[in-house]
């Protein structure tokens, strides 16, 4: 499957656990089918986060706001 990030703040770095993908756009990421946490990094403080489920064979679409 694979994951694909929007978020509302291009000043911020994704995470997807401990995996850093910088700053936005970012094109979908491969990834194995089960649960993922992603995280934005922010430079001035809140780091919203949200759980997503990959499943095999299909996108998983993640809006951080």
């Amino acid at each position: 499957g694979r994951i694909a990030i929007r978020a509302a703040r291009g000043d911020c770095k994704a995470m997807i656990g401990k995996r850093d993908l910088g700053y936005g756009p970012w094109a979908p990421v491969a990834a194995a089918p089960r649960g993922y946490r992603l995280q934005l990094a922010c430079p001035d403080g809140p780091n919203p986060s949200q759980m997503t489920t990959v499943t095999q064979g299909r996108t998983a679409e993640v809006r951080i706001k």
